[in-house]
C-alpha cells in the first residue's frame, strides 16, 4: 500500500500523519509527504513576511523559499523515517498551487490512498486552504481520506461504506475490501432508506430508515464508535448533504469520523 500525505506543517497535516504512521504501520505501507509551496512568481498577491509593498521577487527570495521548503520537509522526513525504521518514507517539495500539483502527482504516483487533516468543526470544504480538498476528491486517482483533529487510528473497529445501490457502490466496496482486510478492520454498507432508493435485494447492507440521511450517519456513528465511515461522490444527494457547516462540524469534530471518500477518478 502507498499512501500521499500533502503537508503544509499545520497542526492538521501533522494529525494527518499521525493517522497515516498508524496505517502505514497496519498495512506496512509506503508513505510520501508531498508538499507544495507557493511560488512567489505567480502568488504575488499572498502575503509574505519577505515581500513589502510593491518589492519586487527576485532570484534570491525564490532561492530563499525553495530552501526553506525543502529544509523544512527535510526535517519531517527524517524524523518520521527515524520513528518508523520499518516503513519507507519519501519527500518530494514542488513549486505551484496545491490543488493542482497534488491532483497532478497523485497521476504519477498511484497511490492507494490520499491523506489529508480537516480542521475540528470547520467545513471540510473550507479545509487545507478552502477549495484545495474538494478539487483533490473530485479529481484525484485514489480515495481521499479527510482526517478530523480527534480521530484517533487506534480505536479503529470497522468500515463502513454509505450505498445507495448503485453500480459504482459495488466498485467502491470492493475497493474498500482491497484496502481494508477483514482481519484489520471489516468493511460493512450502510444505507438509509429515506424512501428514494430500492435495496434492490442487497442483503449485505444495514438499512436504517429515516427521513434525514446526513443525522442518521452522524447518529450511526456515534453509536459505533471506532467507525470509519465511507462515501462516494457520485452519491450526490447524500454528499452535498454531508459538505454542509452543521453536519461537517459533527461528524468531524463531536462524532471523532474520519471520512474515506471516494471520488470520479480521472484517467
Amino acid at each position: 500500500m502507498k499512501l500521499l500525505i500533502p503537508v503544509d506543517f499545520s497542526k492538521e497535516s501533522h494529525h494527518a500523519i499521525s493517522y497515516a504512521k498508524s496505517l502505514a504501520m497496519l498495512f506496512r505501507a509506503e508513505i510520501f509527504l508531498l508538499h507544495i509551496y507557493y511560488d512567489p512568481f505567480v502568488h504575488q498577491d499572498m502575503p509574505s513576511a519577505r515581500l513589502e509593498g510593491t518589492e519586487r521577487v527576485t532570484e534570491e527570495v525564490l532561492h530563499q523559499v525553495d530552501s526553506e521548503a525543502k529544509r523544512n520537509l527535510n526535517e519531517l522526513h527524517t524524523a518520521l523515517q527515524h520513528e518508523l525504521p520499518v516503513i519507507r518514507v519519501k519527500s518530494l517539495a514542488l513549486r505551484g498551487f496545491a490543488e493542482n500539483e497534488i491532483v497532478r502527482f497523485a497521476r504519477e504516483y498511484l497511490p492507494d490512498m490520499i491523506v489529508m487533516g480537516a480542521k475540528g468543526g470547520a467545513p471540510l470544504a473550507k479545509t487545507l486552504g478552502g477549495s484545495v480538498t474538494m478539487k483533490v476528491i473530485a479529481e484525484a486517482v485514489a480515495p481521499v481520506l479527510v482526517v478530523p483533529a480527534a480521530a484517533d487510528i487506534s480505536s479503529l473497529r470497522q468500515v463502513v461504506y454509505a450505498t445507495n445501490f448503485q453500480p459504482e457502490d459495488e466498485k467502491a466496496v470492493a475497493d474498500l475490501r482491497r484496502l481494508f482486510p477483514e482481519s484489520v478492520a471489516p468493511v460493512s454498507q450502510l444505507h438509509i432508506d429515506d424512501g428514494t432508493y430500492a435495496a434492490a435485494g442487497n442483503n449485505d447492507a444495514e438499512v436504517i430508515s429515516a427521513n434525514d440521511i446526513e443525522e442518521a450517519l452522524v447518529s450511526y456513528a456515534e453509536k459505533h464508535p471506532g467507525t470509519l465511515l465511507s462515501m462516494a461522490t457520485h452519491q450526490r444527494g447524500i454528499f452535498q448533504k454531508i459538505f454542509n457547516p452543521g453536519i461537517t462540524k459533527k461528524l468531524v469534530s463531536q462524532s471523532q469520523v474520519p471520512l474515506l471518500i471516494f471520488g470520479e477518478k480521472k484517467n
